[in-house]
């Protein structure tokens, strides 16, 4: 495993019992850039990211 990308965010949608119409809202309500900072804020960047760095330097 490379590490938790901004897919760990599907998780409660996945293993709860939200309904299709909470879900939607939820997917409607966020925008891509809101979903990159939460990304940035949270989760640390993957071993594939750090790797890349590395070998681009």
């Amino acid at each position: 495993m490379n590490g938790i990308t901004d897919m760990a965010l599907i998780i409660p949608a996945m293993t709860s019992n939200l309904s299709e119409k909470e879900i939607m809202k939820a997917i409607d309500g966020n925008t891509v850039k809101q979903i990159k900072q939460w990304q940035k804020n949270n989760l640390c960047d993957s071993l594939s990211v750090k790797r890349n760095e590395f070998f681009s330097t």
